[in-house]
């Protein structure tokens, strides 16, 4: 079972105390280093199930001199797709994915003669997606509904030579997606108050409130979040692969009453779009900046702070999937 820790700023006296509640860690990510910087060398094959739900393929002729970007189209103008599901089955631990343009690893006909094949000519791009979870409605209107987690789609794509025939199945088709493990998520609660100091939100880990004001009809805030000695991202920015994976990734922000409750709590702690909208974006030295605003005739509470849900020390790993006799579409 995954639990939070939740660091919580309040004032007495006129300083600022920090207050620290249910302090458990999870179990952290452990082995060595396989290479890559932002892997961990850890098996989590078991935690994850592909179900393939179709084959495509699709092919393109391109006139190089009228479009200039013969380049694009080197990997042959003909494209395999395995489109299906991610199914979780353990999350202890895990706080999201990099399913978006999978590594492709081997590709075997039915004749177990490998398969030519290039990576898309597209620039790579990690970007996390955060484990997404639904609530079921129960049969019995008595019961407690519950939350369901909902598998990842993915998309699996490849080139192939137009020269090459391709066979009637894949008797061997492995690829790799990225899972992002935490040795523990933290709510950071901080004054809905503007200030020019930084608040220490856990150790070497800093927050700041630059704006926090009620503006006509809204609620609007910024704040920063920094790390002396290491980064801050943003858990969504999209990243090179090359980029290690930073200290912390704040996941998102929430506005809270007095009584530390969010407002307007719904099933997963958020209100509508329509009155609602916070983000959080890397910056070019290394922090995070959050903002967000809320129509004010949403509530008649006060707003007394803002949480920073944050994912510490993360680490990822890869998670290889292996298919075997998978049918291709005839014709091509």
């Amino acid at each position: 079972m995954n639990l939070q820790r939740r660091w919580s700023y309040v004032r007495c006296l006129g300083a600022v105390a920090l207050l620290i509640s249910g302090a458990i860690c999870t179990p952290g990510v452990t082995g060595e280093s396989a290479g890559d910087p932002n892997e961990a060398g850890r098996d989590v094959t078991d935690r994850f199930a592909f179900v393939w739900d179709s084959v495509e393929v699709s092919s393109q002729v391109f006139n190089p001199s009228y479009t200039g970007r013969e380049d694009l189209y080197e990997c042959g103008r003909r494209t395999l797709t395995v489109a299906g599901k991610i199914h979780v089955l353990d999350a202890n631990d895990l706080v999201g994915m990099q399913v978006g343009d999978p590594n492709v690893l081997q590709v075997v006909d039915g004749d177990d003669n490998g398969l030519a094949w290039v990576p898309l000519p597209v620039r790579p791009i990690r970007h996390y997606q955060e484990l997404k979870y639904v609530w079921a409605v129960p049969q019995n209107p008595s019961a407690t509904p519950e939350p369901v987690l909902q598998p990842y789609d993915v998309r699996v794509s490849f080139c192939v030579d137009l020269s090459q025939d391709l066979p009637a199945s894949l008797s061997l088709f492995q690829w790799c997606a990225h899972a992002v493990y935490a040795e523990d998520v933290i709510e950071v609660d901080v004054p809905f108050e503007a200030s020019d100091d930084w608040l220490e939100a856990a150790p070497s880990l800093q927050i700041r409130v630059t704006k926090a004001t009620v503006e006509c009809c809204d609620y609007t805030y910024w704040t920063e979040v920094r790390h002396a000695g290491g980064t801050v991202q943003a858990f969504d920015a999209r990243l090179s692969p090359a980029e290690p994976i930073a200290d912390y990734l704040v996941m998102r922000t929430l506005l809270l009453d007095a009584e530390g409750q969010p407002i307007s709590t719904t099933e997963d702690d958020r209100v509508s779009p329509a009155v609602w909208s916070e983000r959080v974006d890397s910056t070019s030295w290394g922090t995070a900046k959050c903002g967000g605003s809320l129509l004010a005739f949403i509530t008649q509470a006060e707003i007394e702070s803002i949480r920073h849900v944050i994912v510490a020390h993360p680490a990822e790993v890869k998670v290889p999937f292996t298919l075997t006799d998978l049918p291709l579409p005839p014709g091509y």
